[in-house]
């Protein structure tokens, strides 16, 4: 009874912690074509490793082997990879850790991801523009907004 009364606070937010969790759900785009039926926007499939702190190992040695067998699988990314295991929290919110996976090592990560607690394997869709990116402002451009975008748009 005391470790509730006294304790109650932060027991309410690992509660809570547990059942909430913010997921991005990106709207399908589809297929735009031309008057003769030529397509001219079509969507490529694209693949990100989405790590989700809470659900990594809690035990220290466990999370480091996890962060090693990363550095094994992505060695170009080892410096990035080690600057995101040391500000790890159970606050921090899920983010991408490598994006624009390829498909073949997609498919390894597939496998492999299955004993990497608190990874997972993200699949979306990026616009591929038959003209390049000369029409994309008319035909749906979907990527990030750009800072500058930010500061000069107000209507943003």
């Amino acid at each position: 009874m005391r470790l509730q009364l006294g304790q109650g606070e932060y027991y309410n937010n690992l509660a809570e912690g547990n059942r909430i969790r913010t997921e991005e759900i990106s709207a399908r785009r589809g297929l735009i074509f031309d008057r003769n039926k030529t397509a001219l926007v079509k969507n490529q499939p694209n693949f990100n490793l989405v790590l989700n702190p809470p659900d990594l190992p809690s035990n220290k040695d466990d999370r480091e082997i996890l962060k090693k067998q990363l550095i094994d699988f992505f060695p170009q990314e080892s410096l990035f990879l080690n600057q995101t295991w040391q500000n790890l929290n159970s606050q921090t919110p899920t983010q991408v850790l490598i994006k624009n996976i390829p498909f073949a090592q997609a498919i390894l990560i597939e496998i492999k991801v299955i004993n990497w607690p608190g990874l997972s394997l993200d699949q979306s869709a990026s616009r591929y523009y038959q003209e390049g990116e000369l029409m994309a402002h008319l035909l749906g451009y979907t990527g990030p907004v750009a800072s500058a975008d930010l500061e000069n748009q107000s209507s943003y």
